[in-house]
């Protein structure tokens, strides 16, 4: 995940990073930072984060213009803004930036946004895997299903099989619970790849996966949850 801050103040966006890093800890998830200190520069790159975080008040540029810039080259790019004024958060609030933070940070602020960008860029973590005796790593969005055999599993994406020796209940237990549902004893489905449901049926990419009748339920119920709350990459 590339995520990018801008603040004038060199040690204040220094912080901030820091602080990030220690959000994303644990999370399974490849991060990479940027800092700026001049709006202008963020701009020109802005297509390139999943995430930002901008100080409101900035010489040169306000943060509040460079929000509304990037917000429309990068639509998918989540906006978060960061003051030490009370009274400016109304105004991020007033063009719908996904979260503001305020000044002196603080890390469970810090963790509540990027629970929130991870949240909107769901799948980004990634799980080590193995394709003819090579360690790749891949996202969990791109496994579109994942079968489990004696002793190990058999991750699928639009591209290659791969293999990972692990049962399927302690793979469960790793990647994002919210993005995979399991349809059967032995097969997880990711929910992003799914193109339709009918009668207990399930469609991807041209391939019928049956789900049991014990699970039905539960996964239309769980189905319709991930449509509420997440938005599609397909």
């Amino acid at each position: 995940m590339k995520i990018g801050i801008c603040d004038d103040e060199t040690y204040i966006a220094e912080l901030l990073e820091d602080m990030i890093k220690v959000a994303f800890e644990n999370r399974n998830v490849a991060l990479t930072i940027a800092k700026y200190n001049i709006p202008a520069e963020m701009f020109q790159k802005c297509k390139e984060y999943d995430a930002v975080f901008i100080d409101i008040d900035m010489p040169e540029m306000d943060g509040i213009e460079l929000a509304k810039n990037i917000m429309r080259e990068n639509p998918e790019c989540v906006v978060i803004m960061a003051t030490g004024k009370n009274d400016r958060y109304r105004d991020a609030i007033h063009i719908k930036v996904a979260d503001y933070i305020l000044k002196p940070y603080r890390q469970a602020d810090i963790d509540e946004s990027v629970s929130l960008i991870l949240n909107e860029h769901i799948g980004e973590g990634e799980i080590e895997v193995y394709y003819q005796r090579e360690i790749y790593k891949i996202r969990e969005r791109d496994i579109i299903y994942i079968e489990a055999f004696n002793g190990y599993v058999l991750v699928n994406t639009a591209t290659t099989i791969f293999r990972k020796d692990i049962s399927l209940l302690k793979l469960m237990d790793i990647i994002e619970n919210k993005l995979f549902v399991q349809i059967s004893r032995k097969v997880i489905v990711n929910m992003l790849w799914i193109e339709k449901y009918i009668c207990g049926n399930i469609y991807i990419n041209d391939k019928k996966l049956e789900i049991v009748r014990p699970r039905k339920k539960s996964f239309e119920k769980k189905y319709i949850e991930f449509d509420l709350e997440y938005r599609r990459f397909k």
